[in-house]
């Protein structure tokens, strides 16, 4: 679940002008998110406070709810998103990804389960290791090479020999790839920011799958000369 920053006049104690974090696209229809928002109710502690609040999509007018750990205005920590209700549910793939990789499918929606929970790190390395099943999947479907060949190769040599002529599908595949290996290691860049990190993650991700459903559909036509 990709997330967005929002600003709103709280007006309780230490939290007048607070950052909380939403969607970016409403759990009940599907559309870009841009909610009215009600505080429905609060718990404050020492440094942060707990924070209820209901968001209105103007597009399908359903609530969704969100439980926010939101710092005080003179703390530098960012929220933190707790729980969103509905969930919303997981991605649709193209039935050609589908059945070109399943196992593919099924480890993307354990990142996408990991990213829900707030688990950042973990949907990290689980995109990371859903791009690699992949290439993999799809080089042994196209490629002619052996099943052996293919699994001798690590992510960072499958994505230089596969994709080495797209310099699209090798630049979105390398971002995912790297900053999967900073979530994963233990020594990380000191700027290292896994919300931020996960973002990137996605948007490079989305476009190596474009990339991937266009070869397929260009390998795969429903008509033929």
């Amino acid at each position: 679940m990709e997330t967005v920053s929002w600003h709103m006049s709280m007006g309780v104690g230490n939290y007048v002008q607070t950052e909380f974090l939403l969607p970016r696209f409403c759990p009940n229809c599907g559309n870009g998110n841009n909610p009215s928002t009600t505080q429905q109710g609060y718990k404050l502690f020492e440094d942060y406070g707990i924070f209820f609040l209901i968001h209105t999509c103007p597009v399908c007018r359903k609530f969704h709810l969100t439980t926010q750990k939101i710092y005080k205005d003179s703390s530098n920590k960012p929220t933190e998103l707790l729980t969103l209700y509905p969930k919303g549910s997981l991605r649709k793939f193209s039935t050609l990804i589908e059945e070109l990789s399943p196992r593919f499918v099924d480890s993307y929606h354990q990142a996408e389960k990991a990213e829900v929970a707030s688990s950042y790190d973990l949907a990290i390395s689980g995109y990371r290791t859903a791009l690699e099943i992949l290439i993999k999947d799809y080089a042994k479907e196209y490629s002619g090479e052996s099943v052996d060949q293919i699994s001798s190769l690590n992510l960072h040599r499958a994505i230089s020999h596969y994709l080495n002529n797209d310099p699209s599908s090798l630049v979105s595949a390398d971002v995912v790839h790297f900053i999967g290996n900073d979530a994963t290691h233990w020594k990380r860049p000191e700027n290292y920011d896994s919300q931020k990190s996960l973002i990137q993650v996605k948007q490079y991700f989305e476009i190596f799958l474009s990339i991937i459903k266009t070869r397929l559909m260009v390998n795969n036509p429903p008509v033929s000369r």
